[in-house]
């Protein structure tokens, strides 16, 4: 059984064949390689790495706390501009490239799963700032904006009504903050 750690074949190829390149609802200036359907990708991930209890395919799809932050990197670039930034579980490359497109100095785009760390540079040239956004595979923390997010700790600074695809959420359109500690 191949290695269940890193992609056996070409992941660059396998992304463009299994995926289009669409603009982000949230944030139509970002073009992502997106999947129209989460399930069959996540089944052709697992027999491209001959592998089975794979995470879903998270680096397809431009989630809603993503497209959210990226909104609101995009509106307020000041919150970036000139700074180095790191982008946390960053999947499809979606918030680094907000903020490269924002103007921040460099990107590091971490994320621990072998074909992100493809989808990251392929989306980055496809939006013209691959240059400033580097795929780091580094373990390192992931999402906090969960259920369990420590709201007392934290201060909203926006909040977005983003439209997602209800295959994947229980919603078509989901309520998603950028936060800031408090």
């Amino acid at each position: 059984m191949a290695n269940p750690g890193a992609p056996t074949r070409d992941p660059a190829r396998f992304i463009r064949e299994q995926t289009a390149l669409r603009p982000v609802p949230h944030a139509p200036e970002i073009v992502l390689h997106v999947a129209d359907e989460a399930t069959a990708l996540w089944q052709k991930t697992e027999e491209e790495l001959e592998a089975i209890g794979l995470p879903p395919p998270f680096w397809a799809f431009a989630w809603a706390g993503g497209q959210a932050l990226a909104r609101y990197i995009l509106d307020n670039p000041a919150t970036v501009a000139g700074r180095r930034v790191v982008d946390f579980a960053s999947g499809s490359g979606l918030v680094a490239i907000a903020a490269a497109m924002a103007g921040a100095a460099h990107v590091t785009a971490s994320d621990l799963d072998p074909f992100a760390l493809h989808a990251i540079p392929l989306n980055a040239a496809a939006n013209g700032v691959a240059a400033r956004i580097t795929a780091d595979g580094s373990d390192l923390i992931g999402d906090p904006g969960r259920s369990y997010l420590p709201r007392e700790r934290l201060v909203a600074v926006a909040t977005y009504e983003v439209p997602v695809t209800r295959a994947l959420e229980d919603a078509e359109i989901k309520r998603s903050s950028v936060w800031r500690f408090a």
